[in-house]
């Protein structure tokens, strides 16, 4: 008997979706053989409760088909069949499964565990059903719960991307799992509908695949944003490769922590430094800072201030570097840290300090006065072994520049002298060798506000 089929979009969500292979087959077997068996109907309702996609096809290709029907009290009662109906099929996906045995979960716990006036369900309700479904289904009771969270959290997705989105995460071919669709539920629904266009597009194969392609789009974005800001003012490689990018007489200010005691390798000559500072490390550190500081001499303004960071063991070296190079040092100032690095635990004293050096190429001014004492937390940080932390070395720009003026660091690091800068209005210069590195300093710089 052949009738008009109405298709409940509830009833047909409950169908998990077919594979392009399975639906391909399907097809190809109706068009040989026929639909030779009847579609499942709920009663005088005229409802589809099963052969929802030999249906689709039948009518596609005018293929004869039959009913029967199946009186049921209820909806909850045809949901339950169809549930039932459908996880006793032997080849639907682990996904389909889980998606399946979790709507059955909630579907029965709310059907026989509600009270009807207050609307709640006793504590036990949950329990003792996800026994009962674990024995039936061969899986444990905690397998059922997170079941029910899978399948709650595909609907929820299927709200905020359409059905779309659970088709894909359902289908057969799938790499989506459980973990990570139950993780994306709890991301923005615009976030949500990015990842599931994703994956359907075929841009994706899994949800976190299509993260990863996010994030790299986000940055992506976010350097293009300020690709202006970055590209001229921040630089991967060598000072020597980037410092032909300065005009001559436009540095007002060189601040910068010279690599005295970590690996550092030039592009045209390598220098090893020691970490605990050797005389050999020392003297190499210092005829690099010779050479670059020589090099800026006629980058930088008539009257211009450097900075220049040092321990205890290198001020020497760095002292006799500056004057070298044709500068007039003006005093040590001496940064306050409340953390200290560990040291020798027995045979030194805690260090809890470093010098700034205070030099100058002609007369300049100080812009505000500030104690040569400066107190600032450590950098609790592992994007680079010395850091600075942005606070001083803003109150170091501030004291030495007016806005708009450039700021040079040549040694930059993750660009925490750049960064600086930018918050207070100030140009920038800087360079890191370490490719690692410099794309820390991007991120940063991007994010910066």
């Amino acid at each position: 008997m052949t009738m008009n089929i109405i298709i409940d979009p509830e009833f047909k969500a409950l169908t998990p979706p077919l594979s392009t292979e399975e639906r391909r087959q399907l097809e190809a077997n109706l068009l040989a053989e026929g639909c030779r068996n009847p579609l499942v109907v709920w009663g005088d309702q005229g409802i589809l409760l099963d052969g929802h996609n030999r249906l689709e096809i039948c009518r596609k290709h005018n293929i004869h088909y039959e009913t029967t029907e199946l009186f049921l009290p209820d909806r909850d009662a045809a949901r339950s069949w169809i549930l039932n109906n459908q996880l006793g099929r032997r080849n639907l996906s682990p996904n389909q499964k889980s998606f399946l045995r979790g709507l059955q979960y909630s579907s029965e716990k709310q059907a026989h565990g509600t009270n009807r006036y207050t609307r709640k369900s006793p504590h036990n309700v949950g329990s003792k059903t996800a026994e009962r479904l674990a024995e039936e289904h061969k899986v444990s009771h905690t397998t059922i719960e997170r079941d029910a969270q899978f399948a709650d959290a595909v609907d929820t997705i299927a709200e905020a991307c359409g059905d779309e989105a659970k088709d894909a995460i359902l289908n057969p071919n799938t790499r989506i799992t459980r973990k990570d669709v139950i993780g994306l539920v709890t991301k923005p629904p615009a976030f949500q509908r990015t990842i599931i266009a994703k994956i359907i597009s075929g841009e994706a194969k899994d949800i976190r695949a299509a993260e990863q392609q996010f994030k790299r789009e986000r940055t992506e974005s976010q350097v293009e944003a300020c690709q202006d800001r970055i590209v001229e003012g921040w630089y991967q490689g060598d000072w020597r490769d980037h410092i032909g990018k300065l005009a001559d007489g436009t540095v007002s200010l060189l601040l910068t922590d010279p690599p005295y005691g970590e690996a550092y390798q030039s592009n045209r000559r390598k220098v090893l430094h020691d970490p605990f500072e050797t005389d050999a490390a020392l003297e190499q550190a210092a005829m690099e800072l010779e050479a670059l500081l020589m090099a800026m001499n006629s980058k930088l303004t008539t009257d211009a201030h450097l900075l220049i960071f040092c321990t205890w063991k290198s001020e020497l070296s760095t002292r006799i570097a500056i004057e070298n190079a044709g500068y007039v040092i003006r005093g040590v100032l001496v940064w306050v840290k409340n953390h200290h690095s560990s040291g020798s635990l027995t045979g030194a004293f805690t260090p809890k300090y470093e010098h700034v050096i205070h030099a100058v190429k002609g007369n300049p001014i100080l812009t505000k006065r500030i104690d040569d004492v400066l107190e600032a937390a450590k950098v609790p940080t592992d994007r680079h072994p010395t850091e600075k932390p942005v606070e001083l070395l803003r109150r170091l720009i501030e004291a030495t520049t007016v806005e708009s003026a450039l700021v040079a660091d040549p040694f930059g690091g993750v660009a925490s002298t750049c960064v600086a800068a930018y918050e207070v209005g100030r140009r920038y210069w800087g360079c890191e060798i370490n490719p690692g590195y410099h794309s820390e300093g991007v991120k940063r710089l991007c994010d910066a506000p």
